[in-house]
């Protein structure tokens, strides 16, 4: 059997109530700065400064640490910031402070996969268009950063390690530097990302449960869940999960995604949801 949590409230509060090295591997993709509405008073991003922005997501990273077991990762989606300040272009790059970030806090920066989303509507046309010097490249592109906790972490035996094996082919492309995947309809939440990206980071970076070796799995905990995707990677792959959402309008859209009526009645899984 695996456990599945939905919490609702805010991240930076409720990991506060998780045990310390309790889940295996952490994926999300934090708010954008000032770029969507996440229809939540408490939200982090929309009217911030950029600063704030990066304070207020090192307090959910902080939690992360604490709460991940040594030895595992922390995996986040995250894009160039673009905006207009003071009638003047601006471009940051939020993958580069959110690596100084982490490892001021502890964690060791392992890399990073670029996530080529091959957007098939109209990309904003940035620069002098269509004249040279000043064009800006499409924003088609995000990163995925791995971050390592370090120290050892549980030995696991070879017998369960069998049961989450990965192809040859399978491991070249998890494992390459560049995933074209293409984006999905942005409908009932502002900033959903493709299954694909967190059924990959799931079979590349932890296990599967395996109950007739006694063995109940690693759990992977999203502090930004959205609209329930890692959930629902999770649950197709055997792991047990933790996802934190601040807006309880999503609920629905979240148990809607996992099949929520539906796995209630296998009793190979188990979901409970809380709200703060």
């Amino acid at each position: 059997m695996t456990n599945h949590q939905i919490l609702i409230g805010d991240s930076r509060k409720l990991m506060k109530r998780l045990p310390s090295s309790s889940v295996q591997l952490i994926i999300t993709s934090p708010p954008y700065f000032d770029k969507k509405d996440y229809s939540h008073p408490d939200q982090i991003g929309l009217g911030q400064t950029y600063q704030d922005y990066l304070s207020e997501l090192a307090k959910v990273w902080k939690e992360s640490f604490r709460v991940l077991e040594a030895g595992c990762n922390l995996i986040i989606d995250v894009g160039e910031v673009r905006s207009r300040e003071n009638q003047k272009f601006k471009i940051r790059m939020l993958p580069c402070h959110l690596i100084d970030s982490l490892e001021k806090i502890g964690f060791s920066f392992k890399g990073a996969t670029i996530w080529f989303k091959k957007t098939k509507g109209k990309s904003p046309v940035w620069g002098s268009y269509p004249f040279p010097r000043t064009g800006v490249s499409r924003l088609e592109t995000e990163w995925i950063l791995r971050f390592l906790k370090p120290g050892d972490s549980k030995d696991i035996r070879r017998e369960i390690k069998e049961h989450s094996r990965l192809s040859l082919k399978e491991w070249l492309v998890y494992f390459s530097p560049i995933w074209e995947i293409s984006g999905v309809q942005q409908k009932e939440h502002p900033a959903m990302f493709p299954l694909e990206i967190p059924y990959r980071l799931i079979r590349m970076f932890s296990f599967k449960a395996v109950p007739e070796l006694d063995f109940s799995g690693d759990t992977v905990l999203d502090p930004f869940l959205g609209s329930g995707t890692t959930t629902k990677a999770a649950i197709l792959l055997d792991r047990n999960s933790i996802g934190i959402e601040l807006n309880p309008e999503y609920l629905e859209v979240i148990k809607e995604k996992i099949g929520f009526s539906q796995k209630r009645l296998d009793k190979n899984i188990n979901i409970k949801i809380w709200r703060e």
